[in-house]
């Protein structure tokens, strides 16, 4: 089903007013092999919730040896925002190191990745698995990164679906597009809205 804008606005309007009334915090992160439009729905949602947004660009670089950000700078923000109570969206987090130093056997500290998911799933955290069916990421990608790393990348992220601490949700981005080629960024948002508002 495609929202108008003004039905979306009313669900927005609705959902803000929750969450701002709520005053808990909320830790939103976006994960997902390339081409996704990760960054573009996390900016949105960002925007419309009135938090903070903070792409990541570092922790899924397929040869950027981030050890040393892992082992000092990541407990550090998780103690950061158990002390402040800030609510933040996350373009990319410590799952992307997670993922990509597994597809791309690259050393990571596994232990620190693992406490990680272990302190953020006892906070009001969820994480986001965007992907895409492979004909589309075929289409849009251009050869970002190779078929079989894709293949890959995404069953690595299923497999952490499954055994993750914290609360996440895989969304196939392919159904939400348009007759254009678009992409439908109402109805990837109301979509989101509802698995953030629905208790």
């Amino acid at each position: 089903m495609h929202l108008s804008c003004d039905d979306f606005s009313q669900n927005l309007s609705d959902n803000s007013s929750q969450l701002q009334e709520s005053s808990s915090q909320i830790i939103i992160i976006f994960e997902g092999h390339d081409m996704t439009g990760k960054t573009e729905i996390a900016k949105a949602l960002a925007k419309e919730l009135g938090i903070p947004y903070f792409k990541n660009k570092a922790e899924y670089d397929k040869n950027y040896d981030s050890s040393a950000a892992l082992k000092y700078q990541a407990p550090f923000t998780q103690k950061l925002l158990e002390a402040t109570g800030q609510s933040i969206i996350f373009d990319r987090s410590w799952p992307s190191e997670l993922i990509y130093s597994q597809v791309y056997e690259r050393p990571t500290y596994k232990s620190i990745l693992s406490m990680l998911d272990g302190r953020l799933s006892r906070m009001n955290s969820i994480i986001f698995i965007l992907e895409k069916n492979e004909e589309d990421y075929l289409e849009d990608a251009h050869s970002m990164i190779e078929v079989e790393k894709y293949n890959a990348i995404k069953q690595a992220y299923h497999n952490f679906h499954s055994t993750s601490s914290t609360e996440t949700h895989l969304i196939n981005i392919s159904e939400f597009k348009n007759k254009d080629g678009s992409y439908n960024l109402l109805n990837e948002l109301n979509y989101i809205f509802d698995i953030l508002f629905s208790t």
